[in-house]
């Protein structure tokens, strides 16, 4: 089965399930290198299948689905089932086919349904009720899908009691064999019970998180669910996704990754050049032009941040201690040094000879704080919560309660220091 389904029927799996993936809302508000990163993660999971439970793209026009099916064939590791979420009409239908259909494998059932426009439809209601009669023989596990949750007690973002009393009166009678009902739209991961059945809302697929409370981590992530089988039941996971893995390491990835690193060297050197300038356009009585380039500035910040994303270079705080403490040691006991030989080498030029002097002064500080930051984490604490000053001349970091009378890489005094907020 290609790993994009387009759903022209029920579908019957010849299989046992041993896990399935369940995630909601990729692309609701566009795809950009985080979101992409966090949905290829979840869909290149190992699984039975994946379900995406709805706003696949930010609207349902070829465009967007486009860009949603070129993920999965890039990315995903099992067929993908999906169900239509508000954001993705009108074009659903004619894109993946079927808004309402079951999944048979084994003794378990998956019942997917569409409420996009918040309402169960005749449609959805006759499907429920078909699957629940003509596939109750040797089923003994019943998940069922759409995309609008419930009313709940954590968010108003749901349907009417009235519309889910039309698929819970059907659902209450085989509520032993309910293992539990899935939705996304909401931003965010929490369970409850409704009629005795359990909800789980899961939508931190990769769009933007909502501002509602995660109730399976200390505070909202991208996440997807993870059933698993285990023996006779199943368990329920939440598993939290942190994008910045490897790259792809296909052929041609290696080529990809220079040029990943390569863009990434220059918009950090253009987000420091506007910088520069727009402080000098200040300086030359042009607060037009300086924030023009202040806002030149701030689009390549965002393109660097982009770039280091898309070379997996951003992990978690544990790796990324250990990568900045070896780039700092490399600056400081090796690169700088050659630098300022060179440099002064060059009688002339003093400007460089200062510029690597003052640098390599203030990695050295840098390792050393990074160094015990990591020791910090490493025996299970908190990195303590400290005060640092930089010099506004130099780039001089200092820890303490106030600045240095004088900065112990350039000279300057305490004035030229800022607080880092």
């Amino acid at each position: 089965m290609p790993v994009r389904a387009y759903v022209a029927d029920n579908v019957i799996l010849d299989k046992d399930l041993t896990g399935f993936t369940i995630s909601g809302d990729p692309g609701c508000d566009g795809y950009n290198v985080e979101s992409v990163a966090v949905f290829e993660e979840i869909v290149g999971q190992r699984a039975d299948f994946h379900l995406v439970l709805g706003d696949l793209v930010p609207a349902g026009h070829e465009r967007w689905f486009r860009q949603f099916e070129d993920i999965l064939d890039r990315a995903a590791s099992a067929p993908v089932f999906c169900l239509a979420g508000n954001h993705d009409l009108p074009g659903y239908a004619g894109r993946l086919g079927r808004e309402n259909y079951f999944i048979r494998a084994g003794d378990t059932l998956t019942v997917v349904l569409d409420n996009s426009r918040r309402e169960f439809g005749k449609a959805a209601v006759d499907l429920l009720r078909e699957a629940l009669d003509s596939q109750s023989g040797g089923v003994e596990h019943i998940f069922v899908a759409f995309h609008v949750p419930p009313p709940n007690g954590i968010s108003k973002n749901s349907i009417s009691r009235a519309e889910w009393d039309k698929v819970s009166d059907l659902l209450i009678p085989h509520r032993a064999r309910v293992r539990a009902i899935f939705a996304g739209h909401v931003h965010s991961a929490f369970s409850f019970e409704l009629d005795s059945l359990p909800v789980v809302v899961t939508g931190g697929g990769g769009a933007r998180l909502d501002p509602v409370d995660n109730g399976y981590f200390d505070r909202n992530r991208h996440h997807y669910m993870l059933a698993s089988r285990e023996g006779g039941s199943w368990r329920l996971a939440a598993k939290a996704v942190f994008p910045g893995g490897a790259p792809a390491t296909e052929a041609g990835a290696a080529e990809v990754a220079a040029a990943l690193a390569e863009s990434f060297s220059g918009e950090c050197r253009a987000h420091e050049r506007y910088r520069a300038y727009a402080e000098r356009a200040l300086l030359l009585g042009q607060p037009g032009l300086a924030k023009l380039f202040r806002a030149a500035a701030d689009s390549e910040r965002h393109h660097a941040a982009n770039m280091l994303l898309a070379l997996g270079e951003i992990g978690d705080n544990a790796r990324n201690l250990a990568d900045s403490i070896r780039r700092e040691e490399d600056e400081w006991r090796r690169e700088y040094v050659r630098h300022l030989e060179a440099a002064r080498r060059l009688k002339a030029d003093g400007r460089a000879a200062t510029a690597f002097d003052c640098a390599m002064r203030a990695e050295k500080v840098h390792h050393a704080m990074l160094t015990a930051a990591l020791a910090s984490l490493e025996q299970g604490g908190m990195v303590p919560e400290r005060r640092y000053f930089t010099c506004t001349r130099c780039g001089f970091t200092h820890e303490g309660n106030a600045p240095p009378p004088v900065c112990p890489a350039c000279g300057t005094d305490d004035k030229r220091f800022a607080e880092v907020e």
